[in-house]
């Protein structure tokens, strides 16, 4: 299976009075096309800069980045937007939805970013995906409307319907009852596994990462492999 993400030796400082702060060092990683990894760690670990990095949304101190095979950094500002766009989904804790769209509308903003994508096969997919989560009757209504488990639904389908090469998790079941967590975690897992996305999600739910078959955590700015749950 073709590497989807790469990390190397990757850090990430940042500038401090009293001197540069080390918040990750010698990251190693290697996600594979329909690998799904769990990634744990306590609190200002450094798991979300982690994912932002792999994201491009943030830009590492050192080290070495490749996402299929690419340094999306040597990419003018246009031009790494639109290989985000087109080759990466991200999923947040918040579901970012906006509010003066409905349903549909939300799932298929990443047409709007210029991407050349097929737009019937992108609505398709979207009306497919919405119908999956229990969401075919509600295209037409605003975030307003829905629950924060259906709005947390639907903002996993958007970062689905352009089909990503990978996908970034964010704690994207934090703030879910358990029985909605569980339909989001499998949905992921499932949607990855069928179409060969590398999934890494960043998680301090001991249900979710246990449900991943690879887990790792921080620990002192480095992944190490973990057996266990990453609370």
């Amino acid at each position: 299976m073709p590497i989807v993400l790469r990390m190397h030796h990757v850090g990430r400082s940042f500038d401090a009075p009293g001197g540069p702060v080390s918040i990750l060092s010698h990251v190693d990683l290697e996600l594979r096309s329909g690998e799904a990894v769990a990634i744990g760690g306590p609190s200002g670990c450094g798991k979300s800069t982690l994912l932002l990095m792999a994201g491009t949304l943030d830009t590492p101190s050192s080290g070495v980045i490749e996402i299929l095979g690419e340094n999306p950094w040597i990419l003018s500002a246009n031009r790494l937007a639109r290989f985000r766009n087109q080759h990466i989904g991200f999923v947040f804790q918040e579901h970012r939805l906006l509010p003066q769209l409905n349903v549909l509308e939300n799932v298929l903003i990443p047409l709007l970013s210029g991407f050349e994508a097929d737009k019937p096969s992108a609505e398709k997919r979207a009306k497919e995906l919405l119908d999956r989560v229990g969401l075919k009757d509600r295209l037409k209504h605003r975030p307003a409307a829905l629950s924060g488990g259906e709005r947390q639904r639907v903002a996993v389908c958007r970062a689905l319907v352009l089909q990503p090469s990978l996908l970034l998790a964010d704690e994207p079941t934090g703030n879910l009852d358990p029985q909605t967590a569980g339909v989001i975690g499998k949905l992921l897992l499932d949607v990855a596994a069928e179409n060969g996305t590398g999934l890494l999600c960043v998680t301090h739910s001991t249900s979710l990462a246990t449900s991943f078959p690879q887990r790792m955590t921080l620990e002192d700015g480095r992944l190490v492999k973990a057996d266990l749950g990453l609370v």
